[in-house]
C-alpha cells in the first residue's frame, strides 16, 4: 500500500523485482500462514492435528464426534489459507506491473524493512524451535489447568513430542537441516553439470506479441473456482456492462449471505430500538428531569 498507493493486488504485479526485501519477508509470511514445515504455523497446526486425533480417549460421546469434525473443518480452512495466499503472493509480487503505480514501486524505508523482517525472522525461529515456544506456555497451561505440557518437551529441544515418541513427534530442526542440505546438493549437481538447461526458442512465433500485464492471471479469475464451489455460501451477481462506446466491462458483486440472515436483521431492530428511543428527546427539560427521576426511583427500588 505504502509503495504503489492502493489497496487492489489487480493493481500491483512484479513487486518482488522492486521490492525484494519486503517481497522474501512477506513470502515467510506466507508460507508461515498457510502451514508449511518448519515454520511456525505447521508446528501449531501439527498439534492441534495430534490434540484432535486423541479424541477417542474422552469420555464424552458428543465430544468424540465434533473434535473429527471440527479438524476437518480446520484442514479446509488450512487448505484454502494456502490458495489464498498463493493468490496475494503471486499476484502481487510475481509476473508483471499491473499498472503505473507499480512499475514505480520502489523498496520502503529501513524501519518499515526493520518491521516485517523482525516479524519474518520470528516466524523462522519459533518454527525451527517450536519446543522452547512450549516452555514459554508452560507457566500459562499450569495457571489455567494446573498441568503443564512438560511432555512436549520430555524428549528435549530437538523433539517436539505431544505425547510420546512412539505416537507422534516431530523435529523442525531435522527438517530444516535435512532441506539446507537437498538444497545445496541439487546446486553442486547443477554447478558441475550433472543436469544440463537446455534453452530453446521459437524461430518464428506466428505474429505472437510480447507478453504483456492484460495477459496474466487476476485475482478474480484465480479465485473464481472456489466461488464456484461455495456458491451457497456466498450471494454472487454477474453482470457485463456496455457503456455508449461499445466497450464491455465484467462487474462481479459478492456478497455473504449470513448477512441477510443473521446480522442485517439484528442491525434493522437495533436500529429501530434507536429511533423508539429518539423519541424521548423532545428538546423539553422538564420531560428529561422527569425521566431523571423516573430512572432514580427505579434504581432505588431495585437496591433496596
Amino acid at each position: 500500500m505504502h509503495a504503489t498507493h492502493n489497496k487492489n493486488i489487480e493493481l500491483m504485479g512484479g513487486l518482488l523485482k522492486v521490492m525484494p526485501w519486503t517481497g522474501v519477508a512477506f513470502l515467510v509470511a506466507v508460507l508461515s500462514l498457510s502451514a508449511i514445515p518448519p515454520l511456525n504455523g505447521f508446528a501449531s497446526e501439527w498439534l492441534t492435528f495430534q490434540t484432535a486425533l486423541q479424541a477417542w480417549v474422552l469420555d464424552n460421546g458428543l465430544l468424540r464426534l465434533m473434535i473429527p469434525i471440527v479438524a476437518a473443518v480446520l484442514a479446509l480452512t488450512g487448505a484454502l489459507a494456502a490458495t489464498c495466499f498463493v493468490r496475494a503472493y503471486g499476484i502481487g509480487f510475481l509476473g508483471v506491473a499491473r499498472s503505473k503505480n507499480a512499475r514505480k514501486a520502489k523498496e520502503v524505508g529501513l524501519g518499515m524493512r526493520a518491521g516485517v523482517s523482525l516479524l519474518a525472522i520470528l516466524c523462522v525461529l519459533s518454527g525451527v524451535f517450536p519446543t522452547n515456544i512450549v516452555q514459554l506456555l508452560n507457566p500459562v497451561s499450569q495457571q489455567l489447568t494446573g498441568q503443564a505440557l512438560s511432555q512436549a518437551t520430555a524428549h528435549g529441544w530437538l523433539w517436539l513430542t505431544p505425547l510420546s515418541t512412539h505416537t507422534a513427534s516431530y523435529s523442525a530442526p531435522l527438517l530444516l537441516f535435512a532441506m539446507v542440505v537437498v538444497g545445496l546438493v541439487l546446486g553442486w549437481l547443477l554447478h558441475r553439470g550433472k543436469y544440463s538447461i537446455k534453452k530453446s526458442c521459437e524461430i518464428w512465433d506466428c505474429g505472437f506479441s510480447a507478453p504483456n500485464a492484460r495477459m496474466q492471471y487476476t485475482a478474480t479469475a484465480f479465485a473464481q473456482p472456489f466461488k464456484r464451489i461455495f456458491s451457497l455460501i456466498y450471494l454472487k451477481q454477474e453482470q457485463v456492462l456496455e457503456d455508449e462506446q461499445g466497450n464491455k466491462r465484467y462487474q462481479l458483486q459478492i456478497k455473504d449471505r449470513s448477512l441477510g440472515w443473521f446480522y442485517d436483521p439484528v442491525a434493522r431492530f437495533v436500529f429501530s430500538g434507536g429511533r423508539l428511543i429518539g423519541r424521548l428527546q423532545s428538546g423539553n427539560v422538564r420531560l428529561y428531569l422527569s425521566w431523571s427521576l423516573a430512572t432514580l426511583v427505579v434504581l432505588l427500588w431495585i437496591i433496596s
